[in-house]
């Protein structure tokens, strides 16, 4: 569930009341830098993307003039889990074969009030700061990533927290500093287009903060002529219209059909089923997961199940029902429950 999200050291095995072996447990110590949410969370291989061809189509029609010089933005809306996260990956995986620079502001729930913050995380990550720098550290690697002059860093600097004392005051409002600052940073994003083009991807728009929807808006008009394409994900929820610009196209996901959602757990069945032989009194193997007897009990009790063990029986015997007629459904004894 954590995924690559944080850094974690086990305190070895612990015995827990109600839980009849030994369980494994962590210590948090810290959040790793991460591009994305995705991609924390991300282990193995992905799962193969079905149905989106038309989608992919759009999206790389959309890169081809942005490498032409006509910045494009698109942005992809659909419900929680319908696979926004993972379309994206697979366009950024067709476009890693250009050279390109790809920029990747994630927005976060819990900091929708906090300004500049999806662009003040990408900074982090990109310049590598560690947890363990100090701010004169911080600021050596600010100044090798943006390799930019003085006048941009005074700006750049107090919006990541740093004081004056390396670059000195600002002479300004605080409204001047704050437009000056999302200026300086639309100057930096053209001035990178200038060397190659540059694919900047914001993930779930629908939580973005206002000041990053602000630098939003005045990207549109900097990147018409760039060699830019934002790619942008949200909920159906973020109805923000743009302005009508004419560089933006809009589109929904809609939810896969049933052959196509058998499409998409065809190879990992072929890995998984038929099932190996049960490995001991404690769990039956379904495909290549195991399925604790505890639950396979609770699969004819429902008032008896948890939550979190209905959603994952629900989960097991779907993939099943999905890929059934394809690879044939298995034989009665195999079934959890």
């Amino acid at each position: 569930m954590l995924g690559n999200a944080f850094d974690l050291t086990s305190i070895g095995a612990q015995e827990l009341k109600g839980v009849a072996a030994p369980v494994e447990a962590f210590v948090v110590k810290g959040e790793l830098s991460v591009e994305s949410r995705f991609a924390a969370h991300q282990s193995g291989t992905l799962t193969p993307i079905v149905g989106r061809d038309r989608e992919i189509e759009l999206m790389l029609e959309r890169w081809a003039l942005a490498r032409s010089g006509h910045g494009q933005v698109v942005l992809v809306s659909g419900e929680a889990g319908i696979g926004k996260s993972r379309i994206t990956r697979a366009v950024i995986d067709v476009v890693a074969q250009d050279d390109h620079t790809r920029i990747t502001y994630q927005c976060s729930p819990y900091h929708t009030d906090s300004a500049l913050y999806p662009v003040i995380q990408q900074l982090s990550f990109a310049a590598g700061f560690a947890p363990a720098d100090n701010s004169d550290a911080r600021l050596d690697k600010l100044e090798a990533l943006l390799g930019a002059g003085n006048d941009t860093l005074k700006l750049v600097a107090p919006m990541m927290g740093f004081g004056t004392e390396r670059y000195g005051e600002l002479d300004v409002t605080p409204a001047q500093q704050r437009a000056q600052t999302m200026q300086a940073l639309t100057r930096l994003l053209v001035q990178q287009a200038r060397k190659q083009p540059v694919l900047l991807v914001y993930e779930d728009l629908h939580w973005i903060d206002p000041t990053s929807l602000e630098l939003f808006d005045l990207l549109l008009d900097a990147i018409a002529d760039q060699q830019i394409m934002i790619l942008a994900t949200a909920r159906p929820s973020f109805d923000y219209g743009f302005g009508g610009h004419p560089i933006v196209t809009r589109f929904a996901l809609n939810r896969l059909g049933k052959d196509m959602i058998g499409e998409m757990f065809r190879p990992q069945r072929r890995l998984c089923w038929p099932p190996p032989k049960s490995r001991g009194s404690r769990e039956v193997n379904y495909g290549n997961c195991a399925l604790p007897l505890t639950l396979r009990a609770y699969g004819t009790n429902r008032a008896a199940q948890t939550k979190p063990q209905r959603c994952y029986i629900q989960f097991m015997t779907a993939s099943q029902t999905a890929t059934a007629a394809t690879i044939g459904a298995p034989p009665e004894s195999c079934l959890p429950f």
